[in-house]
């Protein structure tokens, strides 16, 4: 091959250029047919560096390159050409993992969304958004598509609602700016048109920041099954390229670096949904509570599924050669019962997709809702590329299975990532009703009729629409509202239940539980089933109301709205469906064309408050009570009752800990300083400023609100000063000079946790209570040293006296015996004398000199 391509180099005059490696590279492919056609130099240059510029860019976009996609191709093809596919040898199975069933809006389903709303602060949102509505017979975007022709909200702009109304209730929970990441996958053909949709409407409220758009490359097409790359009519310097699907998501996420970014930033969750359902939303955050109750790697969004259905199914697959196990894996509805008759099995499944006694198929429906654990998401794509298992369609002209009908190519799909986990993870699927599950806008009209005819869903923009008002519908009914129940109806062959069109936008109910606390006597609410009611407002409580007709209540940001009581009666908005000529007709909207159906907007009452206060609807009549508006329902925390910081941003999460010091600073008149603080928790700040000639103002300013520090006057010997800054992210510590002198001063500013700043004072506490038991300990040591030699020297002192006292003792027993002995003496009458001492019986001693004593 590399002879060839000198060859074909030294043909196409191009021997020096960097583009011989790339006509190396189209060799070693085996795509020498490329050039046959091509002119030799210096001809069509410009189209040859176009072509090569494709060629690179294709390379470098595809995990492997080029070499690796031609090998997948082939082996796929011969599979394809043998008949054989990616899931022979495959087994499928029931679910062997247990589901959470969701029932909206009981007490566990309550509990499971607001565990999902804490989790939500560590979310980020991935929409794959790489297709036209040109099936439908749109020539925009998908997510450019109206949702409903009732409010005219686009599904992006709905998408983005959500996510910003999720948000602003964590804004006000966590007292910072919290911004969920919003990836889209485009494409080539939606890239622009996806920007311009952003642009024009502002990013629907959301920061340009937290939206990321990522674009798909094309893939070579494929010409015949040894995996020759297709060309464009008319043009030997074109490729053929198509759409590889919107698993090359993933591989986006991954060499984009942007899934590595958000776990650095402290993410834990991805929530995954298509570009056309919305009401995905409806339950995504009691989903996302399942995810993180069950610690799931993967979870599944599924929806109960009847036979046939063109929709996938999730399954327990066991491979027949070595027992592998993929615990929980999609599986397409048109390989679900080739799979189920190779089993041969029988049993509770059958040989056949068919419904069970519930009226429902056994399998599942995967409604391609799924939220991923992002720690493990991140280790699989650094494993795997972010590559989930391709899959080629070929359409052959004959049974020989030789040729193709048009240009094939690889394909991969989202919900494949499953094959990528292992058995040690934990992977679930949470199940939702059917009047809140899978309904995607993706046929036209007249597939959608064929569809309808065989009693199949016809998802289409008609059915679509209509399960939007049936979602919003069904959610006031489980509270207890009274609504009357759609009857079908047909648009040019599509059967669609139309009922009381309700649409409950994502600023009045973000989430269910949301809409319990504002629906307050939920049997006061009766609507009848040719109404059509719109709210959309954070701040609007209704208590009573009796609805035959249009209502369209829309409520500003800082105003608030008390329904008390309201009864409407008017003509009412009708659905009327086009007639052949509209139908066909070059001036009817794209829009209206798809669905067979107009909106005639007869009467209506209208309540727009666009004016900050508070107001009420007593008897039908609206009056403005108060300048301020009333708080929002069930919040613990208002939005405008604290300062809320920045939000946080950054490839790391900040420092829980901090300190900024500098000695030697310097401000001109009217010059001011800014100094960032990046909370990443409820912290204690302490400031020190310390002029040197005169004094400097300082605050500690929020993004929002009052301030934390109100402006103050330093001077040289101002103590530290503490501040406690209850919520989090980013705020400023200003310092102005006022006067008309320069000033020089030094600052130093920490910040750490308030449970850190408690233990550090607790910490301080204990150690001047050690030291001052130290120094009460030392003071009782030195007077015991000063007992101690008291009592020596009174023990000394008490040894003297008590020898003394001995001694005393004694001669006072001596002269005791002596005064004995002498009275004994004077009892006797005589004395006797030395002389006499032998003398008894009355005997008298006579003394030599003749005289007697006594």
């Amino acid at each position: 091959s590399r002879t060839m391509a000198a060859q074909l180099c030294a043909t196409l005059g191009i021997e020096d250029s960097p583009d011989v490696e790339t006509v190396e590279l189209l060799c070693q492919c085996g795509q020498e047919h490329l050039f046959e056609q091509w002119k030799p130099a210096p001809e069509d240059m410009e189209d040859k560096a176009a072509f090569f510029a494709r060629v690179r860019a294709i390379e470098s976009s595809y995990p492997g390159g080029l070499r690796v996609y031609v090998a997948r191709a082939r082996k796929l093809l011969r599979d394809s050409h043998d008949g054989r596919t990616t899931l022979d040898g495959w087994l499928p199975s029931l679910p062997r993992v247990k589901p959470t069933t969701l029932t909206p809006i009981n007490e566990e389903f309550c509990r499971l969304e607001h565990l999902g709303l804490e989790e939500a602060m560590h979310m980020a949102v991935v929409i794959p958004a790489g297709g036209l509505g040109e099936r439908l017979g749109f020539s925009g975007v998908k997510l450019a598509l109206p949702v409903d022709v009732s409010s005219g909200a686009t599904v992006l702009q709905v998408y983005a609602g959500y996510v910003l109304a999720t948000q602003q209730i964590l804004t006000e929970r966590y007292g910072r700016q919290v911004r969920i990441p919003l990836a889209m996958m485009t494409s080539a053909d939606t890239d622009g048109g996806i920007r311009a949709l952003l642009t024009a409407n502002n990013y629907y409220g959301l920061a340009k920041a937290q939206v990321v758009l990522l674009q798909q490359q094309k893939v070579p097409a494929l010409a015949d099954n040894s995996a020759k790359f297709a060309q464009e009519a008319g043009s030997p310097y074109s490729l053929l390229t198509k759409p590889h699907g919107h698993g090359d998501v993933h591989a986006l996420l991954c060499s984009s670096g942007v899934a590595a970014k958000w776990l650095r930033d402290g993410r834990k969750w991805i929530f995954f949904c298509q570009d056309s359902s919305t009401n995905y939303m409806s339950t995504f955050l009691a989903a996302l509570g399942a995810s993180k109750e069950r610690e799931l790697a993967l979870n599944f969004v599924t929806t109960p599924r009847r036979a046939k259905m063109a929709l996938g199914v999730l399954a327990t697959m066991v491979h027949a050669d070595d027992a592998r196990v993929a615990p929980l894996v999609p599986i397409e509805y048109n390989m679900l019962e080739p799979l189920l008759k190779s089993t041969r099995r029988g049993g509770a499944i059958g040989n056949a997709d068919e419904n069970d006694a519930s009226g429902f198929s056994p399998f599942p429906g995967n409604t391609n809702a799924i939220v991923v654990q992002l720690s493990t998401y991140v280790k699989t794509l650094e494993a795997t590329g972010g590559m989930v298992p391709e899959f080629v369609n070929p359409k052959y002209t004959d049974e020989t299975r030789s040729t193709f009908k048009s240009p094939t190519r690889l394909e991969c799909m989202m919900q494949d990532y499953a094959w990528l986990l292992s058995e040690d993870h934990a992977v679930g699927y949470t199940q939702v009703p059917l009047d809140f599950g899978y309904f995607p806008c993706k046929n036209g009209l007249k597939e959608a009729a064929m569809l309808s005819q065989k009693g199949l869903p016809s998802y289409s923009a008609a059915s679509a629409e209509m399960a939007v008002y049936g979602a919003h519908a069904s959610a006031l009914r489980r509270l207890g509202a009274k609504l009357d129940a759609p009857n079908e109806r047909s648009f040019h062959g599509v059967s669609v239940p139309l009922g009381p069109a309700i649409v409950l936008t994502p600023s009045f109910a973000p989430c269910m539980s949301i809409l319990k606390s504002k629906i307050t006597t939920p049997s006061a609410v009766h609507i009848s089933g040719r109404s059509t009611l719109i709210v959309a407002g954070r701040r609007v409580v209704i208590d009573a109301l009796l609805l035959d007709g249009a209502l369209e209540i829309y409520v500003c940001e800082r105003a608030s709205l008390h329904i008390k009581s309201l009864q409407v009666n008017n003509d009412g908005w009708q659905f009327d469906e086009l007639t052949e000529s509209v139908l066909h007709s070059a001036q009817c909207p794209e829009l209206l064309r798809m669905r067979g159906y107009t909106l005639r907007k007869r009467q209506q009452r209208l309540i727009n408050i666009e004016t900050p206060g508070a107001y009420e609807v007593v008897d039908g009549v609206l009056a403005k009570v108060s300048a301020v508006a009333a708080p929002l329902p069930g919040a613990s925390v208002r939005a405008d009752s604290g300062p809320i910081g920045g939000a946080l941003e950054g490839s790391l999460p900040p420092p829980q800990c901090a300190t900024w010091v500098s000695s030697s600073l310097t401000l001109a008149p009217t010059e001011s300083l800014s100094v960032p603080l990046v909370l990443p928790t409820p912290s204690e700040v302490i400031i020190e400023v310390h002029p040197k000639q005169r004094g400097l103002y300082m605050a500690l300013l929020p993004e929002r609100g009052e301030p934390l520090l109100s402006w103050r006057h330093v001077l040289f010997d101002a103590p530290p000063c503490e501040v406690v800054v209850p919520g989090t992210g980013v705020y400023r510590l200003v310092l102005e000079n006022r006067s008309v002198w320069s000033v020089s001063f030094s600052a130093k500013v920490e910040h750490l946790p308030n449970q850190m700043h408690e233990e550090k004072l607790r910490r301080e506490g204990l150690h001047k209570m050690l030291e001052s038991r130290r120094s009460e300990l030392e003071l009782l040591r030195k007077q015991d040293s000063e007992l101690a030699a008291s009592e020596a020297q009174l023990t000394q002192r008490l040894w003297e006296v008590q020898e003394t006292r001995r001694r005393q003792a004694a001669m006072v027993t001596l002269m005791q015996k002596e005064l004995s002995d002498i009275s004994s003496q004077l009892a006797g009458g005589s004395v006797a004398t030395d002389g006499d001492h032998g003398k008894q019986n009355g005997d008298t001693d006579e003394v030599e000199d003749g005289s007697a004593t006594s």
